[in-house]
């Protein structure tokens, strides 16, 4: 009994050795797989990118990217590519919102097995593209090539006393932030 306990163990230690190498090249075929689905653009987690965030080395990699993508894909919509000026990359919106356009065509496109897939494909080309076309033509529309830079307006600024008091006394109530009270004058709250 003893002998056979024995034998039973050797297989069963065995079969741990055979169960890790399994592990192992399952764990290898996964990151192949992920390795080859990034390559190729395919991606279920599109995670945007924020261009202000960037440090030169990353924004050149980002950029690269991006390009990229506009040579395969964007060159295709003509109305865009009109309105996209050889200074664009200048401009720091016109970057992030060409960025968030990308992202939503690398989810509408580029994630196999999504169920909305075709909802967001729909979106990219019904609201994104025109949108991008829109905002180009009026972000670029205002440079000239004697000054590439945007236009810097200045954020408005509030004293955070008078957010707090404001907030406090919206939430207080019951009611949601930003909904007028009863006791707002009429054409006061928030609209």
């Amino acid at each position: 009994m003893k002998a056979e306990l024995a034998r039973l163990a050797d297989r069963v230690d065995g079969l741990e050795s055979i169960r890790e190498q399994v592990e192992m090249i399952a764990d290898q075929m996964l990151a192949e797989a992920e390795k080859t689905q990034a390559a190729q653009g395919h991606n279920d987690d599109v995670t945007p990118v924020a261009w202000i965030d960037l440090d030169a080395d990353q924004a050149l990699s980002v950029f690269r990217d991006l390009m990229q993508w506009m040579d395969a894909v964007l060159v295709h919509h003509t109305p865009v590519t009109e309105t996209l000026r050889p200074c664009w990359f200048r401009h720091p919106a016109v970057v992030q919102v060409l960025l968030d356009v990308r992202a939503g065509w690398l989810r509408a496109y580029r994630s196999p097995g999504r169920s909305d897939a075709v909802l967001w494909a729909l979106e990219w080309s019904g609201r994104h593209l025109p949108h991008l076309e829109q905002f180009l033509a009026r972000e670029l529309g205002r440079c000239t090539t004697a000054r590439h830079d945007p236009d810097r307006v200045p954020m408005p600024r509030v004293d955070e006393c008078d957010v707090r008091a404001y907030l406090q006394g919206r939430s207080g109530d019951g009611n949601a932030v930003g909904r007028p009270t009863t006791t707002d004058a009429p054409g006061e709250g928030s609209p």
